[in-house]
């Protein structure tokens, strides 16, 4: 019988465009992407109907004055096979909204005197520009430390002193090598003008190719107990035909397999509280986040295209209750307090993806439970510091 197409067979392939809804040929060999939850909306837009008076009842024409398409799907929350090259769906995150900045090599030096117990003052010749190894993971190789390892939310280039994200055991000093490990990291721009775009094709049951130019859209995160962490993509495109076509030769070993969230893999901290249980940590069950862009479709006389206009990021946290003694969330709200969130999910490459936002503020506390336990999860706003700088997403 002919005609059929198998739905189980479904290919969906990306490429960042070099000019602005040209073509970027994507192929099955280099830019496959591995997905769950792959859906497509092949024709979208809005139409008007030629309600002409005639003589008799009945439904106009309907003329299409839009026509583009979109797709949404979800891919793992995973680092690249290589660390400080993009992961195969950095291309992805950059059209939605996001710049790339690519550490291919381990940056290593001597610390100076002036290390506290959470800060580690790096060489003199380390990068002047501020929080430029934000999310990155930075070992102690030798001398007074040795052996320990954090990762720095926070660095300031004139001082060259780089925060971190636990306290050291042992506070380095002078003697104390380092060694900042590779890794491409994301943030929000917001530049049309710099934003990038991407090419997708959507093959159904592996004949009929759908092609989307062009595409800008947003991205969401989810790193819940019991699961692995996924990305969530809802990309729009414009229309850029169909035809019968096929991919052979379709390659995902580039893509790294996850790891479980959970108890001695996922590690992170919360409003100066450590993901460490206890009297004195955190437990929590669920992290999302939703990067917030408004991507639209734009059609008039000399131009056509997807544009991203508005930003607005948030996320929610999910923890076990706790004595108020142990942690306030009620007065931070009251209050109209912020603070910082980070999550590190680790990958079965020895990588891992942390996903920090320095300026969380809650807009809402509710309690549930999990298991007869109760939880409280906090919906929050995620704040600029000082502009793009809401959400940073590294890849290590």
């Amino acid at each position: 019988m002919s005609g059929l197409l198998l739905r189980n067979n479904r290919v969906l392939l990306g490429k960042l465009e070099s000019t602005y809804g040209t073509d970027a040929a994507p192929t099955g060999a280099l830019n496959a992407l591995r997905v769950t939850d792959l859906s497509i909306k092949p024709i979208q837009g809005n139409t008007k109907e030629l309600k002409y008076i005639t003589n008799s009842l009945g439904t106009g024409k309907k003329i299409r004055t839009e026509l583009y398409r979109s797709i949404t799907f979800k891919c793992d929350l995973v680092s690249a096979l290589t660390p400080g090259t993009p992961p195969p769906y950095g291309f992805a995150l950059r059209a939605c909204g996001m710049a790339e900045l690519l550490s291919a090599a381990a940056v290593t030096g001597t610390a100076q005197a002036g290390s506290t117990t959470t800060t580690l003052k790096l060489a003199a010749a380390a990068s002047s520009v501020d929080d430029v190894y934000l999310g990155a993971k930075v070992r102690i190789t030798g001398g007074i430390g040795n052996g320990q390892s954090a990762t720095i939310i926070d660095y300031v280039g004139s001082t060259k002193v780089a925060t971190v994200d636990r306290p050291w055991t042992v506070t380095p000093d002078a003697t104390s090598l380092y060694s900042i490990d590779p890794f491409a990291r994301y943030n929000p721009v917001s530049d049309i003008l710099t934003m990038d775009a991407a090419t997708f094709y959507y093959n159904e049951g592996n004949q009929v190719r759908h092609k989307l130019v062009g595409c800008r859209g947003n991205v969401k995160g989810d790193a819940s107990a019991k699961d692995t962490g996924m990305y969530d993509f809802e990309m729009i495109g414009l229309y850029a035909g169909v035809a019968d076509a096929s991919e052979t030769g379709v390659i995902v070993s580039n893509w790294v397999d996850p790891f479980e969230v959970g108890f001695g893999r996922t590690y992170g901290q919360a409003f100066g509280k450590q993901f460490t249980g206890g009297a004195s940590g955190l437990q929590m069950g669920k992290f999302s986040f939703d990067l917030g862009q408004k991507p639209a479709y734009r059609s008039v006389v000399g131009y056509q295209g997807i544009n991203i206009t508005d930003r607005a990021a948030s996320g929610s946290l999910t923890l076990d209750a706790a004595l108020v003694a142990q942690f306030d969330p009620w007065t931070l709200l009251a209050n109209n307090g912020s603070g910082a969130i980070g999550i590190e999910q680790p990958d079965s490459n020895g990588g891992s993806v942390r996903i920090d936002i320095p300026k969380a503020a809650p807009t809402e506390i509710d309690y549930g439970e999990d298991q007869g336990i109760s939880t409280n999860t906090l919906s929050f706003d995620c704040q600029r510091v000082l502009g793009n700088d809401e959400i940073y997403i590294t890849c290590r």
